[in-house]
């Protein structure tokens, strides 16, 4: 009776929170997200602002902005797959060294 409800308001009450965290978490990545537009937007405007002033014969033509933001990106990328595969390569370095004794901390 009594308590069964209890429960169902207690477990309704887990649910809303969780909802909840998730909610916050969608907002926090959607705020990172917009930050991290921004922050690419303002780097590529530096990147063309500087491109311009350094070879006034060419300046800015439309579309520049285009072919640096896949540009970075390509670099963004490939950057990312180097951490990925340093980290693979320390990871199964640390794991198959785990256990081992240290080269000269003999005991004796």
């Amino acid at each position: 009776g009594a308590k069964s409800v209890e429960n169902f308001s207690s477990l309704l009450e887990d649910d809303m929170d969780d909802e909840d965290e998730e909610e916050k978490r969608n907002e926090t990545s959607k705020a990172e997200v917009e930050a991290s537009i921004k922050e690419r937007a303002g780097r590529i405007s530096q990147i063309l602002f500087v491109y311009a002033r350094e070879h006034p014969e060419m300046g800015y033509r439309q579309g520049m902005h285009e072919i640096l933001s896949n540009v970075l990106l390509a670099l963004e990328m490939d950057l990312l797959e180097q951490t990925i595969t340093m980290e693979r390569t320390r990871w199964t370095r640390d794991s198959l060294c785990f256990g081992l004794p240290k080269k000269g901390g003999g005991e004796g």
